[in-house]
């Protein structure tokens, strides 16, 4: 039996785009269609895979018509496919979720509270990581309340430790969502990785307003294989200049006059701490790999390098483990 939404216009759209996820998108896709919040529409964006996730994502489709699938010609990459699937949404608010992730049974529900009760174009809510890394993980915090325009970005970027800049956790106002994209109008480049703290800072400087839902509404499933973990020199350089690029996008949006008006010295403060974030982690993607030149292992001067951009104790400590052990231990 069909299912049809109960309004043109739903409160959430949630977004998601998808490459090659044919293992995760039914579970993905179930955790959102069993939401207690009903009110709500599905945007799949093809990128252009090699895998059935589309084919999967068009059942649901025939089954329940908040499910929408949005399908491109190629391989345009997250950067490009969310911000196809924001210029399409009709819903007040844009939740981007990864496709092999999930959102638990009240995440709507509990972001449509606090909307209610706080309205905002942020909101930032709990993530919970699966598996557990108790000992190589930071415990993350959210923002705290912010209504005051000119405050935001130095509260999320600045004020506020271990925050995470990634795609999880983040509920924007489809106005904010739009104006985002719209300021980042100039990027036409394939971009992966990095792209969601370019993605947040831009929102964020745009912000007139944030809340938090102090609760773990996102299920994160890490990838122990993921190409973060490479220990391929040739995937590692590729990460690395995604990350050089994103940094001169971030400088490039850093730049702008409307930016700097409404967010003055924060803007620049914001945009050094998250420099020196990428730099630490430009370093660390090398971490198991060997030099091409020499076979040399850069485990040491990764780290180091990456400790001098960030000081970390999470660096500290991998770089005292690896000399106690004589290089054997490396995480």
């Amino acid at each position: 039996m069909s299912i049809t939404s109960s309004r043109e216009n739903p409160f959430f759209s949630i977004i998601l785009p998808t490459f090659n996820v044919d293992k995760y998108i039914a579970r993905c896709i179930n955790s959102c269609l069993e939401q207690e919040f009903s009110d709500f529409e599905i945007i799949v964006v093809d990128d252009c895979g090699n895998d059935q996730s589309i084919e999967i994502a068009d059942a649901f489709k025939a089954r329940d018509s908040r499910v929408r699938v949005l399908y491109n010609q190629c391989n345009k990459g997250t950067f490009l496919a969310r911000k196809m699937g924001v210029e399409a949404a009709r819903g007040k608010y844009i939740v981007f979720l990864d496709p092999d992730d999930c959102l638990k049974s009240r995440a709507l529900n509990r972001l449509h509270e606090q909307v209610n009760t706080h309205s905002a174009d942020i909101v930032f809510f709990g993530v919970e990581i699966f598996p557990e890394q108790p000992l190589t993980s930071l415990k993350r915090s959210l923002p705290a309340d912010c209504f005051q325009p000119n405050t935001i970005l130095k509260s999320v970027f600045c004020d506020t430790s271990n925050a995470s800049w990634g795609t999880p956790g983040k509920m924007y106002s489809r106005s904010l969502a739009t104006s985002a994209f719209q300021k980042l109008s100039f990027i036409e480049e394939r971009l992966t990785f990095a792209e969601d703290v370019l993605y947040l800072f831009t929102a964020v400087a745009y912000a007139n307003s944030c809340t938090r839902v102090n609760e773990p509404l996102y299920l994160y499933f890490k990838n122990l294989e993921s190409i973060t973990e490479t220990k391929n020199h040739n995937d590692a350089s590729k990460l690395y200049a995604q990350i050089e690029l994103v940094k001169v996008h971030l400088h490039k949006v850093s730049t702008d006059r409307e930016l700097i008006q409404k967010n003055g010295s924060a803007l620049k403060k914001s945009l050094s701490k998250i420099t020196k974030e990428l730099t630490s982690n430009a370093e660390l993607m090398k971490r198991f790999t060997t030099d091409p030149k020499n076979g040399k292992n850069l485990y040491f001067s990764s780290v180091f390098n990456s400790l001098l951009a960030r000081a970390s104790i999470k660096d500290a400590i991998r770089l005292g483990l690896y000399l106690c052990t004589l290089g054997k231990l490396k995480f």
